[in-house]
C-alpha cells in the first residue's frame, strides 16, 4: 500500500523477521470511542494501529521498540515502563489502554501499538510464545471474520492510495477526523447531467436499439417452424385411461402423422425434439453421470456417481454409466413426401467440442439397457460413444423443465402446402410425470431459430428510451432551467 510514511517491521513468520514497507492487507477500520483502530493482517502477527481523533499519537516520539537498544531490553512493550526516546512519552504507556481494545477477536501473536512514523519492531520471543500458547489452547479462529466486515472500506483505502501515490498521506491525516478523506473532501470527478445531456443519451440509445429490435424481430419472423404435439393422439383410444400401462407395454406404438407445410422452407431444415416438464436441471440427475468414464476406456470402473445405474447385478461396470444415459430419448421419426422418403441427416448435430473431447473415440457401451426396467434408448455396441451422437445430444443437460434437442436436418427444399407424412414410434415414457412431447420442424436465419425475445426487448428498451426523451424535451421547453456550466460533460473539481 504505497502513499503511508514509514516502515514496518512486524512480520513474524516461522521466527524470522522480516522487513516491508507497508506490503500488508488492511484488514479493518473501525471506531473504538475515542479511537480509530487500523488493523493490518502480517501472516502470524496482526499489527492494531491506534490512534486518536485529534492524532496525538502520532507524534514525532518514537515507540520503545525502536530505541537503539531496544535488544538491551526484551520486556519491551510488553506493559512496562522502557526509556522514553527524544525525552517524549513511553511508546508503551498507553499499551494496558491497548488490551482493552478488540479482546480476543483475532487469531494474533500479539496486538502492538504503534506511535512513530518510523515503525516499530516486534520482539521475536514474544510472538514465538504467542504462537505457541495459540496451538496449545487450540485456537482456530479466521482473519476473513474480520475483513468481510470491513470489506468495502479497506478497498476503498487501497484503492485512493494507489490512485493517488503522490499525495503522501500519512496515519494522522487518514485517521484524523477533521481529515480530507474523512470529510469526503478528496479530489472528484462527477458527470453534471444537463437537460441536454439527459435528452441526447435517451436519443441515442433509442436510435441505435430500435433498428437493432426490428431487424431482430424481422429476421425471427422469417423462421418457418411447423410444432406438432403428439403424445395423446399417439395413444389408441381405448388405452388413454391407463396411458402409463400402454406405454410399459409390448403393444405396437406406431404412430402416423400429417404435418403441411405452411411456407417454404428452405434447406437446412433442422428436426427437434421437445420435452415439456421434465427437469434435466435436477441436482442428482445432472451428477449421475462418469465424464472420466466417457473419455476413457481404461475408467470403464469410475461408476461411483452413477447409482443407481452404476453396475449390474453380478458387479460389471455399466458403460455409459448414470440416469442420464439411461434415460435417453428413443422416440424415432421417419418423413416421407409424395410417397417419397425424406433423408434425416443425424451427423454433426451435436457440438463438436463435446465429440472430441468428453466421449472417448475408442470408449463402446457395455451392460448398457440389460436390466430389468428399460429407461430409454439402447445404443448399437460396435459403434463407440464418440459417434453416437444423440447420445451426446442428450447428455448436454438443458437448464429449463422445456427443452428441444436437435434430432436431426433434412437437406432438401419443403415447398409450400406440401404434406408431410410422419412415421414415429412413440416409445418414451413421459406420461408418468405428464410431461409433453412434440415434433418441431424449424428453418433458421442469421439469428438463429425462431426468438422474438430479442427483438421485443430492443424494441422496448429503445422505445423507453426514445419517450423519455421526448418527455424531458416537453418539459425543459415548457419550464426551463439555467445551469452555470463548467466543463462540458464532466465537472473536474478538486474540494478544498
Amino acid at each position: 500500500m504505497r502513499g503511508f510514511r514509514g516502515e514496518i517491521s512486524v512480520c513474524i513468520v516461522h521466527e524470522f523477521e522480516l522487513q516491508a514497507s507497508f506490503q500488508f492487507l488492511v484488514m479493518a477500520w473501525e471506531m473504538k470511542k475515542d479511537k480509530i483502530v487500523l488493523k493490518i493482517d502480517c501472516r502470524d502477527l496482526v499489527i492494531v494501529r491506534t490512534v486518536n481523533q485529534a492524532g496525538h499519537a502520532l507524534s514525532k516520539q518514537a515507540a520503545c521498540c525502536l530505541h537503539k537498544d531496544r535488544d538491551s531490553d526484551p520486556h519491551c512493550c510488553l506493559g512496562e515502563q522502557p526509556p522514553s526516546v527524544d525525552g517524549g512519552e513511553s511508546g508503551c504507556t498507553r499499551y494496558g489502554a491497548l488490551k482493552e481494545i478488540d479482546k480476543g477477536t483475532l487469531p494474533i501473536a500479539k496486538k502492538i501499538e504503534v506511535h512513530g512514523g518510523e515503525g516499530v519492531t516486534a520482539h521475536r520471543d514474544l510472538a514465538v510464545e504467542r504462537q505457541k500458547s495459540l496451538r496449545e489452547e487450540g485456537e482456530n479462529r479466521d482473519l476473513s471474520i474480520a475483513a468481510s466486515m470491513y470489506v468495502y472500506i479497506y478497498i476503498y483505502i487501497y484503492i485512493y492510495i494507489s490512485v493517488f501515490p503522490d499525495l503522501n498521506w500519512s496515519f494522522s491525516e487518514l485517521c484524523s477526523s477533521d481529515s480530507r478523506f474523512t470529510q469526503q473532501e478528496l479530489p472528484a470527478c462527477k458527470p453534471i447531467l444537463t437537460p441536454k445531456w439527459v435528452i441526447s443519451t435517451f436519443l441515442l440509445v433509442s436510435v441505435i436499439f430500435i433498428p437493432i429490435g426490428v431487424v431482430s424481430l424481422f429476421a425471427s419472423r422469417d423462421v418457418v417452424e411447423i410444432v406438432d404435439r403428439y403424445e395423446t393422439d399417439c395413444i389408441p383410444v381405448d388405452s388413454r385411461n391407463n396411458r402409463v400401462g400402454f406405454i410399459q407395454s409390448s403393444q405396437d406404438k406406431t404412430c402416423n402423422r400429417t404435418l403441411r407445410v405452411p411456407k417454404h422452407m428452405r434447406q437446412p431444415i433442422y428436426v427437434y425434439y421437445q420435452l415439456d416438464n421434465f427437469y434435466q436441471n435436477h441436482r442428482r440427475y445432472v451428477r449421475s453421470r462418469s465424464d472420466q468414464q466417457l473419455r476413457s476406456p481404461g475408467s470403464n470402473r469410475d461408476t461411483s456417481a452413477c447409482s443407481p445405474e452404476d453396475t449390474t447385478p453380478d458387479g460389471t461396470p455399466i458403460v455409459p454409466c448414470g440416469l442420464i444415459a439411461w434415460s435417453l430419448f428413443n422416440d424415432t421419426y421417419g418423413f416421407t413426401r409424395n410417397n417419397q422418403q425424406l433423408i434425416i441427416n443425424k451427423r454433426d448435430i451435436a457440438w463438436s467440442s463435446d465429440r472430441d473431447r468428453k466421449f472417448g473415440d475408442n470408449v463402446f457401451p457395455s451392460n448398457f439397457q440389460n436390466g430389468t426396467l428399460q429407461g430409454g434408448a439402447r445404443l448399437n455396441t460396435s459403434i463407440p460413444l464418440s459417434e453416437q451422437e444423440d447420445l451426446i445430444v442428450w447428455m448436454r443437460t438443458a437448464a429449463l423443465p422445456t427443452f428441444r434437442k436437435l434430432y436431426g436436418k433434412i437437406e432438401v427444399d419443403l415447398r409450400a402446402g406440401e404434406t408431410i407424412d410422419v412415421t414415429l414410434q412413440n416409445n418414451y415414457n413421459t406420461y408418468s410425470f405428464n410431461g409433453k412431447k412434440k415434433l418441431v420442424l424449424s428453418t433458421t436465419t442469421w439469428l438463429g431459430g425462431k426468438n422474438d425475445f430479442v427483438g421485443i426487448a430492443y424494441l422496448t428498451v429503445g422505445g423507453l428510451c426514445f419517450f423519455l426523451a421526448i418527455v424531458f424535451t416537453l418539459i425543459y421547453l415548457i419550464k426551463p432551467r439555467y445551469f452555470s456550466l463548467g466543463c462540458s460533460f464532466y465537472s473536474c473539481t478538486s474540494y478544498k
